[in-house]
Protein backbone atom coordinates (compact mmCIF):
# COMPACT_ATOMS: atom_id res chain seq x y z
CA UNK A 1 0.00 0.00 0.00
CA UNK A 2 1.27 3.56 -0.92
CA UNK A 3 2.07 5.87 2.19
CA UNK A 4 1.11 9.56 2.10
CA UNK A 5 3.56 12.25 4.01
CA UNK A 6 1.42 15.32 5.69
CA UNK A 7 2.94 17.78 2.98
CA UNK A 8 1.08 15.85 0.02
CA UNK A 9 -2.21 15.04 2.32
CA UNK A 10 -1.96 19.20 3.15
CA UNK A 11 -1.89 19.34 -0.62
CA UNK A 12 -4.93 18.13 -1.40
CA UNK A 13 -6.38 19.55 1.35
CA UNK A 14 -5.77 23.10 -0.41
CA UNK A 15 -6.57 21.34 -4.02
CA UNK A 16 -10.27 20.94 -2.58
CA UNK A 17 -10.40 24.29 -1.27
CA UNK A 18 -9.41 24.69 2.32
CA UNK A 19 -7.94 27.57 3.46
CA UNK A 20 -5.38 25.98 6.07
CA UNK A 21 -4.48 22.56 6.98
CA UNK A 22 -2.13 20.22 9.21
CA UNK A 23 -1.65 17.04 10.01
CA UNK A 24 -1.01 15.37 13.09
CA UNK A 25 -0.71 11.80 14.38
CA UNK A 26 -2.78 10.19 17.11
CA UNK A 27 0.27 9.59 18.97
CA UNK A 28 1.16 12.86 19.21
CA UNK A 29 -2.20 14.12 20.51
CA UNK A 30 -2.04 11.28 23.02
CA UNK A 31 1.74 12.49 24.36
CA UNK A 32 0.73 16.31 24.25
CA UNK A 33 -2.31 16.08 25.98
CA UNK A 34 -1.14 13.35 28.54
CA UNK A 35 1.30 15.80 30.20
CA UNK A 36 -0.46 18.47 30.10
CA UNK A 37 -1.65 19.75 33.64
CA UNK A 38 -2.44 23.27 33.66
CA UNK A 39 -5.97 24.38 34.83
CA UNK A 40 -6.84 25.08 30.79
CA UNK A 41 -6.03 21.96 29.20
CA UNK A 42 -5.48 18.98 32.05
CA UNK A 43 -4.68 15.56 31.42
CA UNK A 44 -7.93 13.63 31.21
CA UNK A 45 -8.71 15.62 27.96
CA UNK A 46 -6.68 12.76 26.47
CA UNK A 47 -9.67 10.29 27.35
CA UNK A 48 -12.24 12.63 26.35
CA UNK A 49 -10.34 13.12 22.39
CA UNK A 50 -9.88 9.26 22.02
CA UNK A 51 -13.47 8.35 23.03
CA UNK A 52 -14.93 10.55 21.01
CA UNK A 53 -14.05 9.17 17.99
CA UNK A 54 -15.93 5.50 18.93
CA UNK A 55 -14.84 2.48 17.44
CA UNK A 56 -11.96 2.48 15.65
CA UNK A 57 -10.04 -0.06 13.51
CA UNK A 58 -6.93 0.58 14.76
CA UNK A 59 -5.63 1.93 17.69
CA UNK A 60 -5.85 5.74 18.19
CA UNK A 61 -2.44 6.68 18.74
CA UNK A 62 -1.41 4.98 14.89
CA UNK A 63 -3.84 7.22 13.84
CA UNK A 64 -3.75 10.63 12.12
CA UNK A 65 -5.38 13.59 11.70
CA UNK A 66 -5.87 16.32 9.50
CA UNK A 67 -7.36 19.06 10.82
CA UNK A 68 -8.52 21.95 7.98
CA UNK A 69 -9.98 25.21 7.81
CA UNK A 70 -12.42 26.58 5.60
CA UNK A 71 -13.22 30.63 5.44
CA UNK A 72 -16.88 31.59 6.49
CA UNK A 73 -15.76 35.74 5.56
CA UNK A 74 -17.59 37.15 3.35
CA UNK A 75 -18.23 40.95 2.62
CA UNK A 76 -21.89 41.66 2.88
CA UNK A 77 -24.52 44.11 4.40
CA UNK A 78 -25.16 42.68 7.87
CA UNK A 79 -28.59 43.79 7.51
CA UNK A 80 -31.66 44.08 4.57
CA UNK A 81 -33.93 45.41 6.60
CA UNK A 82 -36.16 48.42 5.43
CA UNK A 83 -38.51 51.01 7.21
CA UNK A 84 -41.67 48.69 6.05
CA UNK A 85 -39.83 45.50 6.18
CA UNK A 86 -37.99 45.43 9.80
CA UNK A 87 -35.59 41.47 9.71
CA UNK A 88 -33.53 39.16 12.36
CA UNK A 89 -30.27 39.24 11.81
CA UNK A 90 -28.35 35.37 10.71
CA UNK A 91 -24.76 35.10 12.26
CA UNK A 92 -22.26 35.00 9.38
CA UNK A 93 -20.91 31.76 10.10
CA UNK A 94 -24.48 30.56 9.46
CA UNK A 95 -25.75 32.64 6.28
CA UNK A 96 -24.87 29.12 4.24
CA UNK A 97 -24.20 26.00 5.03
CA UNK A 98 -20.65 26.18 5.49
CA UNK A 99 -20.65 22.98 7.53
CA UNK A 100 -22.14 20.72 4.73
CA UNK A 101 -19.43 22.46 1.88
CA UNK A 102 -16.43 21.16 4.82
CA UNK A 103 -17.55 17.81 4.58
CA UNK A 104 -18.43 17.57 0.98
CA UNK A 105 -14.32 19.15 0.14
CA UNK A 106 -13.33 16.40 3.21
CA UNK A 107 -15.24 13.67 1.13
CA UNK A 108 -13.63 14.72 -2.00
CA UNK A 109 -10.14 14.21 0.06
CA UNK A 110 -10.90 10.96 1.00
CA UNK A 111 -11.59 9.61 -2.58
CA UNK A 112 -8.15 10.92 -3.69
CA UNK A 113 -6.68 8.99 -0.60
CA UNK A 114 -8.08 6.04 -1.32
CA UNK A 115 -7.65 5.99 -4.93
CA UNK A 116 -3.63 6.34 -3.91
CA UNK A 117 -3.94 4.14 -1.08
CA UNK A 118 -6.40 1.43 -1.37
CA UNK A 119 -7.93 1.56 1.60
CA UNK A 120 -11.44 0.81 2.21
CA UNK A 121 -13.91 3.65 2.66
CA UNK A 122 -15.22 2.68 5.65
CA UNK A 123 -11.83 3.46 7.20
CA UNK A 124 -11.32 6.88 6.83
CA UNK A 125 -13.95 9.30 8.92
CA UNK A 126 -14.79 12.78 8.54
CA UNK A 127 -16.00 15.11 11.60
CA UNK A 128 -17.56 18.25 11.30
CA UNK A 129 -19.63 19.94 13.94
CA UNK A 130 -19.55 17.17 15.63
CA UNK A 131 -18.51 16.13 19.32
CA UNK A 132 -14.94 15.60 18.74
CA UNK A 133 -13.28 19.07 20.26
CA UNK A 134 -12.62 20.29 17.00
CA UNK A 135 -10.83 23.64 18.49
CA UNK A 136 -8.48 21.57 20.61
CA UNK A 137 -7.24 19.22 17.82
CA UNK A 138 -6.94 22.22 15.90
CA UNK A 139 -4.86 24.08 18.29
CA UNK A 140 -2.74 20.90 19.34
CA UNK A 141 -2.02 20.73 15.25
CA UNK A 142 -0.75 24.33 14.91
CA UNK A 143 -3.65 25.21 13.04
CA UNK A 144 -4.12 27.97 14.80
CA UNK A 145 -4.21 29.15 18.81
CA UNK A 146 -7.27 29.92 20.97
CA UNK A 147 -8.15 33.65 21.90
CA UNK A 148 -9.32 35.57 24.80
CA UNK A 149 -12.83 35.03 23.18
CA UNK A 150 -12.17 30.93 23.50
CA UNK A 151 -12.35 30.60 19.94
CA UNK A 152 -9.77 28.92 17.11
CA UNK A 153 -7.80 32.12 15.57
CA UNK A 154 -6.03 30.84 12.31
CA UNK A 155 -3.67 33.72 10.98
CA UNK A 156 -5.21 34.92 7.90
CA UNK A 157 -8.64 33.55 8.66
CA UNK A 158 -9.43 35.09 12.25
CA UNK A 159 -12.12 33.09 13.87
CA UNK A 160 -14.42 33.31 10.98
CA UNK A 161 -13.80 29.78 9.71
CA UNK A 162 -14.96 26.41 10.50
CA UNK A 163 -13.39 23.04 11.03
CA UNK A 164 -13.55 20.14 9.19
CA UNK A 165 -11.21 17.04 10.56
CA UNK A 166 -10.39 13.89 8.79
CA UNK A 167 -9.26 10.40 10.58
CA UNK A 168 -6.90 8.51 8.81
CA UNK A 169 -5.75 4.73 9.41
CA UNK A 170 -2.23 5.12 9.21
CA UNK A 171 0.35 7.11 11.24
CA UNK A 172 2.41 9.83 9.89
CA UNK A 173 5.41 11.56 10.78
CA UNK A 174 6.11 14.74 10.58
CA UNK A 175 9.33 17.03 11.23
CA UNK A 176 7.32 19.64 12.61
CA UNK A 177 7.46 20.18 16.07
CA UNK A 178 4.27 20.23 17.91
CA UNK A 179 2.92 21.70 20.71
CA UNK A 180 1.14 21.91 24.12
CA UNK A 181 -1.72 24.88 23.72
CA UNK A 182 -0.86 27.97 24.85
CA UNK A 183 -2.74 29.87 27.40
CA UNK A 184 -5.72 31.22 25.86
CA UNK A 185 -5.08 35.18 24.65
CA UNK A 186 -1.79 35.02 24.92
CA UNK A 187 -1.51 36.67 21.52
CA UNK A 188 -4.19 38.84 22.01
CA UNK A 189 -1.68 40.62 24.23
CA UNK A 190 -3.57 43.74 26.17
CA UNK A 191 -6.34 43.56 23.51
CA UNK A 192 -9.91 42.94 26.05
CA UNK A 193 -11.94 44.26 22.57
CA UNK A 194 -14.42 40.70 22.78
CA UNK A 195 -14.91 41.01 26.83
CA UNK A 196 -15.71 44.43 26.13
CA UNK A 197 -18.54 43.89 23.14
CA UNK A 198 -19.76 41.15 25.18
CA UNK A 199 -23.63 41.85 25.81
CA UNK A 200 -24.29 39.79 29.13
CA UNK A 201 -20.39 39.89 29.66
CA UNK A 202 -19.91 36.14 29.16
CA UNK A 203 -16.33 35.95 28.85
CA UNK A 204 -15.34 35.87 32.67
CA UNK A 205 -11.84 35.58 31.72
CA UNK A 206 -9.26 34.85 28.92
CA UNK A 207 -10.49 31.72 27.23
CA UNK A 208 -13.35 31.28 29.64
CA UNK A 209 -17.07 31.55 28.32
CA UNK A 210 -19.68 31.11 30.58
CA UNK A 211 -22.41 29.43 28.47
CA UNK A 212 -25.22 30.33 30.66
CA UNK A 213 -24.54 33.47 29.73
CA UNK A 214 -23.37 33.24 25.94
CA UNK A 215 -26.02 34.54 23.23
CA UNK A 216 -24.85 32.00 20.87
CA UNK A 217 -25.01 29.49 23.16
CA UNK A 218 -28.71 30.72 24.09
CA UNK A 219 -29.78 31.09 20.36
CA UNK A 220 -30.52 27.04 20.44
CA UNK A 221 -31.87 26.50 23.90
CA UNK A 222 -35.54 26.58 23.87
CA UNK A 223 -36.12 28.19 27.30
CA UNK A 224 -37.58 32.21 28.89
CA UNK A 225 -34.77 33.95 28.75
CA UNK A 226 -34.27 36.18 31.65
CA UNK A 227 -35.46 39.84 31.41
CA UNK A 228 -32.54 41.26 31.25
CA UNK A 229 -31.41 39.49 28.12
CA UNK A 230 -34.45 40.19 25.93
CA UNK A 231 -33.04 43.78 24.89
CA UNK A 232 -29.34 42.24 24.78
CA UNK A 233 -30.82 40.06 22.01
CA UNK A 234 -31.06 42.50 20.16
CA UNK A 235 -32.23 41.80 16.81
CA UNK A 236 -30.71 38.35 16.53
CA UNK A 237 -32.26 35.25 14.82
CA UNK A 238 -29.24 32.72 15.47
CA UNK A 239 -25.75 33.24 16.57
CA UNK A 240 -24.05 35.86 18.33
CA UNK A 241 -21.23 37.62 16.98
CA UNK A 242 -20.18 40.46 19.14
CA UNK A 243 -16.82 38.94 20.85
CA UNK A 244 -15.81 37.95 16.76
CA UNK A 245 -16.75 41.62 15.09
CA UNK A 246 -14.54 43.83 16.93
CA UNK A 247 -11.60 41.28 17.46
CA UNK A 248 -8.46 42.83 15.53
CA UNK A 249 -7.81 39.26 14.10
CA UNK A 250 -10.69 39.58 11.79
CA UNK A 251 -9.88 42.98 9.81
CA UNK A 252 -9.07 43.16 6.80
CA UNK A 253 -9.73 38.87 5.86
CA UNK A 254 -9.54 38.52 2.20
CA UNK A 255 -10.51 34.40 1.73
CA UNK A 256 -13.81 33.79 0.90
CA UNK A 257 -15.53 30.44 -0.08
CA UNK A 258 -18.27 30.00 -2.57
CA UNK A 259 -21.01 28.18 -1.48
CA UNK A 260 -24.76 28.61 -2.35
CA UNK A 261 -25.91 25.64 0.08
CA UNK A 262 -28.31 26.62 2.88
CA UNK A 263 -27.82 30.27 1.83
CA UNK A 264 -30.28 32.02 3.98
CA UNK A 265 -28.50 35.60 3.59
CA UNK A 266 -27.33 37.56 6.85
CA UNK A 267 -30.65 38.55 7.31
CA UNK A 268 -34.72 37.11 6.88
CA UNK A 269 -37.79 39.01 6.94
CA UNK A 270 -39.42 39.13 10.51
CA UNK A 271 -42.81 39.64 9.30
CA UNK A 272 -41.96 36.38 6.40
CA UNK A 273 -41.51 34.32 9.42
CA UNK A 274 -44.31 34.96 11.65
CA UNK A 275 -46.71 34.08 8.63
CA UNK A 276 -45.10 30.59 9.02
CA UNK A 277 -46.67 27.19 9.84
CA UNK A 278 -44.49 25.04 12.21
CA UNK A 279 -43.83 22.46 8.92
CA UNK A 280 -42.60 25.79 7.16
CA UNK A 281 -40.54 27.10 9.22
CA UNK A 282 -38.85 23.58 9.20
CA UNK A 283 -39.08 23.70 5.19
CA UNK A 284 -37.91 27.45 5.23
CA UNK A 285 -34.57 26.62 7.31
CA UNK A 286 -34.08 23.10 5.55
CA UNK A 287 -30.25 22.61 4.48
CA UNK A 288 -29.02 25.28 6.72
CA UNK A 289 -27.51 25.30 9.73
CA UNK A 290 -30.66 26.94 11.17
CA UNK A 291 -32.25 23.37 9.82
CA UNK A 292 -30.75 21.05 12.45
CA UNK A 293 -32.33 18.18 14.16
CA UNK A 294 -31.34 19.62 17.46
CA UNK A 295 -32.10 23.30 16.77
CA UNK A 296 -36.28 23.34 17.68
CA UNK A 297 -38.11 25.63 15.12
CA UNK A 298 -39.42 27.12 18.26
CA UNK A 299 -36.14 28.43 19.45
CA UNK A 300 -35.97 30.05 16.34
CA UNK A 301 -39.45 31.58 16.58
CA UNK A 302 -38.68 32.54 19.88
CA UNK A 303 -35.73 34.19 18.50
CA UNK A 304 -37.96 36.69 15.98
CA UNK A 305 -40.29 37.45 18.32
CA UNK A 306 -37.33 39.17 20.49
CA UNK A 307 -35.98 40.87 17.85
CA UNK A 308 -39.65 41.94 16.54
CA UNK A 309 -40.17 43.17 19.96
CA UNK A 310 -36.52 45.16 20.37
CA UNK A 311 -37.38 46.48 16.71
CA UNK A 312 -40.78 48.57 18.02
CA UNK A 313 -42.26 48.53 14.28
CA UNK A 314 -45.84 48.61 14.90
CA UNK A 315 -46.36 46.56 11.33
CA UNK A 316 -45.09 43.80 13.04
CA UNK A 317 -47.85 43.63 15.75
CA UNK A 318 -50.71 41.86 13.55
CA UNK A 319 -48.24 38.85 12.97
CA UNK A 320 -46.95 38.36 16.56
CA UNK A 321 -49.79 38.71 18.38
CA UNK A 322 -51.65 35.43 17.92
CA UNK A 323 -48.13 34.04 19.83
CA UNK A 324 -49.50 35.54 22.93
CA UNK A 325 -51.92 32.81 22.56
CA UNK A 326 -49.37 29.82 21.70
CA UNK A 327 -49.25 26.45 23.80
CA UNK A 328 -46.03 26.55 23.86
CA UNK A 329 -45.22 29.45 27.17
CA UNK A 330 -41.62 30.26 26.01
CA UNK A 331 -43.29 31.72 22.88
CA UNK A 332 -46.25 33.42 24.67
CA UNK A 333 -44.00 34.44 27.18
CA UNK A 334 -41.82 35.69 24.11
CA UNK A 335 -44.57 37.89 22.17
CA UNK A 336 -46.23 39.26 25.34
CA UNK A 337 -42.70 41.00 25.79
CA UNK A 338 -42.65 42.20 22.27
CA UNK A 339 -46.22 43.35 22.06
CA UNK A 340 -45.23 45.58 25.35
CA UNK A 341 -42.21 46.35 23.61
CA UNK A 342 -44.10 48.00 20.06
CA UNK A 343 -46.98 49.39 22.24
CA UNK A 344 -50.36 49.26 21.29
Amino acid sequence: MKSLGAAEICALAKKAGFHKSEVISGKKVYEILACQHNAVFKHNLVQTVTSSFGDLSRPFTDCSLLVSALSCHRQEADDLSTADDPHTLVAPFARRNYYREAVKKMQKIARSIREQTGLPKQSLRIFCNSHVPEKLLGALSGLGFYGKNSLLICPGLGSRHVIAILLLPFSIDSEKEYKPPEVPGLQCGDCTACSDACPTRALRAPGKLDTKLCLQSLSTELIILPERFKTKWAYRLYGCESCQSVCPYNSGLSETTAVDSGAIGPSVSIATLLQLSLPEWKSYFKHTPMGLSWIHPYVLMRNTLLAAGNRKNKALLPYLLPYTRHENMVLRDAALWAKNMIGD
